[in-house]
């Protein structure tokens, strides 16, 4: 039965997509949840129009962050904490969240779940931080961690 999925479905397929699947899967699972549709002329017309839609808005977003990775990539980012005397460890410890309110407060809007830091910092000092804005852009940022 060919079918048009209308979401994601794993091993399946992608938006916008003509499959040829079992008729029990379609009638018993894709169609009934909303994921795919019955593939006539009309809805397979539909479907590569909004493919064309998506692939636009894609590259358009990826113009975009690729402008924000030039812009961010070297930045430096500067976050003051408390700090002990000795050895330079920090009171608590500099997190993803930590860094993309630095990162607002210099005009860019991060979701810190883009923010790759294996750990938190514990400790005073200059670290590389990579900021994942796609796949294929992940620019790198230095954040200094200074004492008060």
């Amino acid at each position: 039965m060919k079918i048009v999925l209308l979401q994601d479905v794993k091993n399946v397929g992608h938006p916008g997509d003509v499959r040829e699947v079992s008729a029990g899967y379609a009638k018993n699972y894709l169609i009934p949840a909303g994921l795919a549709a019955l593939a006539t002329a009309g809805t397979v017309k539909q479907a590569e129009q909004l493919k064309k839609a998506a692939e636009t808005r894609k590259a358009r977003t990826e113009a975009d962050l690729s402008g924000v990775a030039e812009k961010l990539n070297g930045q430096q980012v500067e976050i003051a904490v408390k700090a002990g005397v000795e050895g330079g460890r920090i009171y608590g410890s500099v997190t993803n969240e930590d860094i993309a309110e630095a990162l607002k407060k210099l005009g860019f809007e991060v979701d810190k779940k883009r923010i790759d830091l294996e750990k938190p910092i514990h400790e005073l000092g200059s670290f590389p931080v990579v900021v994942k804005l796609s796949a294929e852009l992940a620019p790198t940022i230095t954040v200094i961690v200074k004492g008060e």
